[in-house]
């Protein structure tokens, strides 16, 4: 009997625990300078200002969604239309000591491409966590490819 008590508080207490962290406030850190210590691509630091420019007034990213022109002029993807979960994927160039499981954490995802070079899929509001993670060295967003037909003569 005791045991199935300790059993119960223990279940208890890790569903308190899960739901005050899934209520968690994400504060809104894309007001702030990219950190010096990463380089990054043109097109990341002009998603970074945009993405500055659109929350400035908000206090909390838990809510945010990006504007449709943000999502079509940068690739932004959404997950789930019911969640609302918009993604942001990239390249990373990493060292050695990167923390991979730090952005499983975060809910992303990695997928390793050569010893150091690693693609991205991130919700765009963990964004500013994703520049904390250690061994992070530069971050490219991908860019469109445009196929052009060869140019022929015409004799």
């Amino acid at each position: 009997m005791k045991t199935l008590h300790q059993f119960v508080f223990g279940f208890l207490s890790i569903l308190i625990l899960i739901s005050c962290a899934a209520s968690k406030s994400i504060p809104n850190q894309f007001k702030t300078k990219l950190p010096e210590n990463v380089t990054y691509s043109v097109g990341f630091e002009s998603l970074w200002y945009d993405l500055g420019q659109e929350t400035a007034s908000l206090k909390s990213l838990s809510k945010y969604e990006p504007s449709e022109k943000l999502i079509a002029q940068y690739g932004l993807k959404r997950l789930d239309d019911k969640k609302k979960t918009v993604v942001v994927t990239g390249y990373l160039e990493v060292s050695s000591d990167f923390d991979a499981n730090a952005i499983g954490l975060m809910g992303g995802q990695i997928t390793s491409l050569s010893k150091n070079i690693v693609s991205f899929t991130c919700p765009i509001v963990r964004l500013p966590e994703l520049l904390q993670v250690k061994g992070i060295n530069n971050i490219e967003l991908p860019t469109r490819i445009i196929i052009r037909k060869p140019i022929t003569k015409n004799n």
